[in-house]
This record gives structure tokens, sequence and C-alpha cells, in this order.
């Protein structure tokens, strides 16, 4: 027992020696409660999740980066494309907030993903060079049939263009060209 209080001794001594027992010291004493820290009853709001076009079954709006028919492939950054009283509401912001007044606002998910296509997925355009209306809707993208050269053409021309795409079980089946004024 005189060895066990001999070292409980030993040790105040080594630690008062080393300041963590020093009375003079301006560092804060921190005591350790008894209290359970309660994490918050209120529930997290929900927000806006940007699609996964690898593993649903969805139409969603992406930035297409590229589109390879001969690979069977395409890169996207799935974005979240809303008109601004939407966006606004979906994201909790106040009214007074600039993006509520726009007519589209986006929220980038700075992922890019590269996605299989279907051997002949339906493309589409918002142009039918015959002065029709083809725009759709910013759920829907165009809706004028286009060629797989002529959508190659028009990507190469809008590098990054805003595209709604279609997907089944992880793979897209159609890629709608996006009317942006």
């Amino acid at each position: 027992m005189t060895s066990k209080l001999s070292t409980i001794v030993l040790a105040a001594v080594v630690l008062t020696t080393a300041g963590c027992a020093n009375p003079t010291s301006k560092a804060p004493l921190i005591v350790p409660s008894s209290a359970a820290v309660k994490p918050s009853t209120k529930a997290a709001a929900p927000q806006p999740t940007f699609a996964d076009p690898l593993r649903d079954t969805t139409t969603s709006v992406v930035k297409l980066y590229s589109y390879d028919a001969a690979a069977g492939s395409a890169v996207v950054e799935p974005i979240i494309f809303m008109d601004g009283p939407a966006f606004c509401k979906a994201f909790k912001l106040k009214s007074s907030d600039p993006r509520c007044q726009r007519e589209w606002t986006t929220e980038e998910s700075h992922t890019k993903i590269t996605v299989p296509v279907v051997q002949e997925p339906k493309l589409t355009t918002w142009d039918d060079h015959e002065g029709g209306d083809c725009f759709g809707t910013m759920t829907t993208g165009s809706t004028c049939p286009t060629s797989a050269s002529e959508f190659a053409k028009w990507l190469k021309d809008n590098p990054e263009g805003f595209a709604v795409i279609t997907t089944n079980n992880g793979t897209i089946t159609k890629i709608a060209e996006m009317f942006i004024p």
C-alpha cells in the first residue's frame, strides 16, 4: 500500500511541476459534466438533392461534357435547375434574394460522372431548323428528334451544355438539349 501511495504522490508532484495543476495558470479549468449531451430534436430541413444517374431510373438536368456514341458513354455533371421562385422555396431563401427573381437558377454538384449510354439513345433538339416549337420544358428538355451527328455538332458548339437525361437503371436512354435564352 505504501508503494502505491508513493506512486500517487510522485505522479502529483510531476504533474504539478509540469504546470498541469498550477493554480496561477490563466487556462480555463475544464470540469467534466455528468450531463449527457442531447442531440437536437428538431429535424433538419429537407434540401434538394442531385440525381444519381448511375443508380436511378430518372429524368434529370445535367451539364453535358461529352457524349461518345461509339464508346456508349457520356460525361455529365448533375445539377439542380429550377426557376427562381422554386429554387428559393427549395433552398429556404428569403424572397429578397436576387436568385428568386431569376428566370432560372442552377446549383452545381461539382461532380463529373461517366454514365453508360444505350446503343441508340433518343436524341432531341430544340432547333428543328424549320421554326418549329421544340423547346420543351425545364424538366423535359427539347422535343424534336435529331441525328447523332447534329447532336454532336450542338455539343461541340455548346461545351458543358445543359441537357435533360433519362436513365433506366443507371444507363442513359435519352438526351435532350436544353434551350437557354
